[in-house]
């Protein structure tokens, strides 16, 4: 928590506009947004945790904040931070199913936000709070529905702070595997291990995406030509390498990829992905180097351009393709 003159004009219209309301434990609801901006570390975040919900929840509009002096950036930030509760045109009800829509409204909503610092910062901490469970009584099917979903919101407006807000040159380190939003893989190379049988199935012949990933993993782990760089463990789990040539990322995922929101994805939706920020032969050869060294046989590889507008594979094999590698 910051405390400066505008902070603390935030605070005392935090406190008056939610002063009325609790929260489903019957918690006074202040204490939610105080939660929130006890986690920032700046005027702008802060003053923004605190009036987060004002104008969605109260009957305080914008007008009303702009007048009491607050910055443009800090009005930006609360614009897209309020949910638009207004009903949906009787017409669009009509003709499509009414949750769908609702979730696509969602959807526009976590996207505006992803694209701002300052609301993103303020989201992550609202729907980590949000998510947990304790601050219930009594905990419904329902409830458990909805945290799953804040934990693939959570998710990806993470990835998108992280990449603007990383030290490093994100996009060189972390290239962006999936974009799970609009379900189109962007910027970078896959990689399919399906004939390298070693990594992509178990003893019993069973592809099992988790086991592939930590193979892969320690592949990477055990390789003097690589170095850890990032790494989470959550509802997804992914890890980061870089050489000097290139970079890595070893992407596990337990959703359906072409539905993000599903909550009740099948084992057979699981994924593992192996994705590289190029596709230079001395990368390539770094990447070989690191098979080889750890599995103790040679590893060919063919690259399969698909589309222009998809990016290529690389096919990894203990078997010689028509094209050998060079």
């Amino acid at each position: 928590m910051i405390y400066t003159a505008l902070t603390k004009k935030a605070m005392k219209i935090a406190f008056e506009a939610h002063k009325n309301q609790v929260d489903k434990s019957g918690i006074p609801y202040i204490y939610h947004p105080i939660h929130l901006a006890e986690q920032m570390n700046d005027e702008a975040t802060t003053c923004v945790a605190l009036l987060h919900d004002v104008v969605e929840d109260t009957d305080i509009t914008f007008e009303d904040l702009q007048m009491e002096g607050f910055s443009d950036e800090i009005m930006e930030a609360l614009r897209l931070l309020t949910f638009d509760k207004t009903d949906l045109f009787e017409k669009d009800v009509k003709c499509f199913d009414l949750k769908y829509l609702k979730e696509l409204k969602r959807q526009d909503y976590i996207s505006g936000i992803r694209k701002n610092d300052i609301a993103c910062a303020v989201k992550l901490c609202d729907l980590e709070h949000n998510r947990d469970l304790t601050r219930l009584d009594t905990i419904s099917e329902k409830d458990k529905e909805r945290v799953k979903k804040y934990e693939n919101e959570w998710l990806y407006l993470k990835e998108a702070y992280i990449r603007r807000n990383c030290n490093h040159n994100y996009d060189e380190i972390f290239p962006l595997h999936y974009n799970q939003w609009n379900n189109r893989k962007i910027g970078y190379v896959s990689a399919s291990f399906f004939d390298l049988k070693v990594i992509s199935y178990n003893a019993e012949g069973k592809y099992v995406p988790l086991e592939e990933y930590n193979i892969l993993k320690n592949i990477f782990e055990a390789s003097e030509k690589f170095e850890k760089v990032n790494s989470y463990q959550n509802k997804e789990i992914y890890s980061c390498f870089k050489s000097q040539n290139g970079a890595i990322s070893i992407h596990f995922d337990d959703r359906d990829p072409f539905d993000p929101f599903n909550v009740e994805a099948k084992e057979e939706d699981w994924y593992t992905e192996l994705c590289f920020s190029n596709i230079k032969k001395e990368f390539i050869d770094d990447i070989i180097s690191a098979f080889e060294n750890y599995l103790g046989f040679k590893v060919y590889y063919r690259l399969i351009a698909k589309a222009e507008d998809i990016p290529p594979t690389i096919y990894f094999s203990d078997k010689k393709f028509d094209e050998q590698r060079s």
